[in-house]
Order: structure tokens, then sequence, then C-alpha cells
């Protein structure tokens, strides 16, 4: 899918990328519907896909014996996968849908691939995983 041509992204991270950046992901990305509770990433399996919300928010939350406690959300200021921006290929986490809407999708191995290629965009896929005690804030207000 052209997304250069069809899509004015509101991920503020595909936004900041550099035009060239933005290009070499632009092939590789799919724009998805995000269904209610609907898994990005299931705890200790590979991840697929990263998601680069656009309208939806994604939790990520843990889980010990039959408790969950939410650490992150995701929403358009970010991407999914932060273990594969570290060179992991699960997580120990589960990530899920809190608010459904829609998504651009990349494949994890293609992300991978894309940051070997480009180090402006490791650059920032790196730093998007950083925390910032504001964030959720910010997300909530999207």
């Amino acid at each position: 899918m052209d997304l250069s041509q069809n899509i004015s992204p509101s991920n503020r991270l595909i936004a900041a990328l550099a035009e060239s950046d933005r290009e070499l992901l632009y092939p590789h990305l799919s724009l998805v519907e995000v269904a209610l509770h609907q898994e990005a990433e299931t705890q200790d399996r590979p991840i697929e896909h990263v998601y680069f919300p656009e309208s939806c928010i994604i939790s990520t939350v843990t889980s010990r014996a039959k408790e969950q406690t939410e650490v992150g959300l995701t929403g358009r200021e970010g991407v999914t996968g932060i273990p594969v921006l570290l060179g992991s290929d699960r997580s120990p986490n589960r990530t899920y849908a809190q608010v459904a809407g829609h998504s651009l999708r990349l494949a994890a191995d293609d992300l991978r691939d894309l940051m070997k290629e480009s180090e402006s965009l490791r650059t920032l896929m790196l730093r998007s995983g950083v925390f910032d005690p504001d964030e959720p804030d910010r997300i909530c207000q999207c």
C-alpha cells in the first residue's frame, strides 16, 4: 500500500521521521483496524508486528499469578514492540487495545531490517522507547 499518497499519518513518531525514512517505511506499512481488546503482543511469544497507533490506544500489562498490572500505554505518540527495537523478538508483557481505532502496522522483521539500513530511523525508534513520566497524560489528551 503506498501510504505516501493516501494518508497523512497522525502518529507523531511517523510524522517526526525524516522524509527519507518515511519513504523507507511506507511500502512496508499497512493501515489496519484495531478492535477493542485485540492483542498486539502475546506474553513470551515472538512479536510479529509493531503498531504505530493512529486513533487507538494500546495498553501494556504485566501478569503475575492471576493479577495484571498496566505498565504502559501507547497512543499516537509512539510505537509498540519496544523489545523489537532493543533487539529481542518477544516481550515479557502482553499488549492489547484499550481503545479501538486504526493503526499503521509493520512486520517486526521489516522494522529490524529498516533500522539496519537507516541510522536516523534506528536512532529515532530507540529514542521512542525512552520513558517520559509525562507521556501518560499526553496520551490521554489525544
